[in-house]
């Protein structure tokens, strides 16, 4: 762009010489593809009818207007829009989901358009002036004014933005419940001792009371109250502090408070809860019993296989040796002479047999 001399129309040709004695700068630019995130905060997962608001929060890139559309099982549907901050975030405490809407499943849609500045293809364009979003809601409201259910509500609003031919479009959908508005107590028990249900409390105690509720903290409020069984005020306390998981926990002094049966009521001026607790004279701190230590189980120790013994290799006996026969005597002819005896013997006994 030049504009030589900085008045007047601006020339569509320019000279070389023109050109190179004005004055030029140059930028760099960063583009980049649209963006979209967001993040609901509701309490325990719910929106409470008498509430009617939900806390989101996220970024857009490429609009700076995000629309949200809120559609129920019966196919009632709201539209909204906000308008991003200059660093293309968005942060609304108190966002309006419609008072049309039915106890139930509620889904919420979040909607950008992609580059070509239009939803899905063109086909909800110039219902209204032209402008997108303003196209967008007169669409939302001509779904809502239908006999359609959730789910064709549903079905016709994607087919229209994100999932059209070619779309750009970028969507973020989360659900929630819409439900009556609800309070109750869950826990009573004595300061220091905490503990599940509803518990004694001893008259010289601080009283600890927990809860559920689902409606929004800050902008509400809960009473605790005790009461005694004619129904006159013996003590109170109120909170406004609580997360968006729903829980809430406050304490009472019990001064003054006789033993006795008493009433505990929880009231969010909406509704209440109540439970009767006992007030007792003291409350003794339980003695946690010995965790029993565990014997340790003995690992089998392994028998030792026996060795064999090896067989002994049987002991050769010695083979006796023959020990020869020593005859005495001896000498020549000493045989021959015992022969001659030993027949004049048989001679001699034969004489004398036949005698």
């Amino acid at each position: 762009v030049s504009d030589v001399g900085g008045t007047g129309n601006i020339s569509s040709d320019v000279s070389v010489s023109d050109f190179n004695t004005g004055t030029s700068g140059q930028k760099s630019l960063r583009v980049t593809d649209t963006e979209l995130s967001a993040t609901f905060n509701t309490v325990g997962g719910q929106v409470s009818v008498d509430d009617r608001v939900v806390n989101v929060t996220g970024s857009s890139l490429g609009s700076n207007t995000v629309a949200f559309v809120f559609v129920d099982e019966r196919g009632n549907t709201y539209y909204t829009d906000v308008t991003t901050d200059d660093d293309n975030t968005f942060d609304e405490d108190d966002l309006n989901i419609g008072s049309n809407l039915q106890e139930g499943q509620v889904s919420a849609h979040v909607l950008t358009v992609g580059r070509d500045n239009e939803f899905g293809d063109g086909g909800i364009e110039s219902r209204s002036s032209g402008d997108a979003y303003n196209d967008l809601d007169q669409f939302a409201s001509d779904l809502d004014n239908q006999s359609l259910t959730g789910q064709q509500v549903r079905s016709r609003l994607l087919e229209e933005t994100t999932e059209a031919t070619a779309s750009d479009d970028r969507m973020v959908t989360t659900r929630f419940r819409l439900t009556d508005s609800r309070t109750t107590i869950n826990s009573v028990y004595p300061d220091g001792m905490q503990a599940s249900g509803v518990n004694p409390v001893g008259v010289d105690d601080e009283m600890v009371v927990e809860g559920r509720t689902n409606l929004r903290p800050d902008d509400n409020s809960i009473t605790v109250e005790l009461l005694t069984q004619d129904g006159d005020s013996v003590a109170l306390t109120t909170t406004e502090d609580w997360g968006y998981d729903g829980k809430y926990e406050v304490s009472i002094e019990l001064e003054d408070v006789q033993t006795g049966t008493y009433t505990l009521e929880a009231d969010d001026s909406y509704n209440s809860d109540t439970v009767e607790v006992e007030i007792v004279q003291s409350v003794e701190t339980a003695t946690p019993e010995p965790t029993p230590t565990e014997e340790p189980t003995a690992t089998p120790t392994a028998t030792a296989e026996p060795t064999p013994e090896p067989t002994p290799e049987p002991t050769a006996k010695p083979t006796a040796t023959a020990t020869p026969t020593t005859t005495e005597g001896g000498g020549p002819g000493f045989g021959a002479l015992v022969a001659v005896i030993a027949l004049i013997a048989a001679a001699l006994l034969a004489v004398r047999r036949d005698d």
